[in-house]
Formats: C-alpha cells, sequence, structure tokens
C-alpha cells in the first residue's frame, strides 16, 4: 500500500506558530517533496531559514513569478517552471482560465 498528503499554505508562519511548532516543523521536515513559490517578507524570511535557501533562490523567491518554484527533494533544490494549461483549471473547479 501506498499514500500521500497534500498540504498547502501561503504561510509558512501557520506551520511555525508557538502553538503548533512541533507538529508543524514535523510536517515540514518529513515531507518528502516541498514546492516553494513567491514569498516575502516574515514568511521569505522564515522559509530561508527553515530550508537553508542561499540569497540567489530568496531573491527567485521574492521575485513572485508565477509558475515558477524551488522544487526540494531530499538535499536537492530544483528551479522549476509549471505550465497549467486552461484546460487543466477544470481539474480545480475553475473553467476555462485563471
Amino acid at each position: 500500500m501506498s499514500g500521500s498528503l497534500v498540504i498547502v499554505s501561503h504561510s509558512i508562519i501557520d506551520f511555525l506558530d508557538e502553538s503548533v511548532k512541533m507538529y508543524g516543523q514535523a510536517i515540514l521536515d518529513m515531507a518528502t517533496y516541498k514546492i516553494l513559490m513567491g514569498t516575502d517578507g516574515r514568511n521569505l524570511e522564515d522559509t530561508m531559514e527553515l530550508f537553508k535557501l542561499t540569497e540567489s533562490q530568496a531573491d527567485f523567491l521574492s521575485n513572485k513569478k508565477r509558475g515558477y518554484a524551488i522544487l526540494i527533494i531530499g538535499a536537492y533544490k530544483i528551479l522549476a517552471k509549471f505550465e497549467i494549461y486552461p484546460h487543466e483549471f477544470e481539474y480545480f473547479g475553475k473553467s476555462g482560465g485563471r
């Protein structure tokens, strides 16, 4: 048997708040794949620290370029581009557009 769990948040701070940090940190540490998309401010600072990002990786995230992300697989950090075609938005409950 195999399974998966996908957790999505716009704010890493949600996972690191003192009231839930013990659980939130474990979720972030144990995830096999992490996709980091554009962010700034305190979220960017905490993301940099938590995932040990370089300045250039932080700059990449702060640009918030739609469709681009840093994909973390184990110890590897890869710059990735995600393309979602208009018909694929239907899978997410939106028809035909962004």
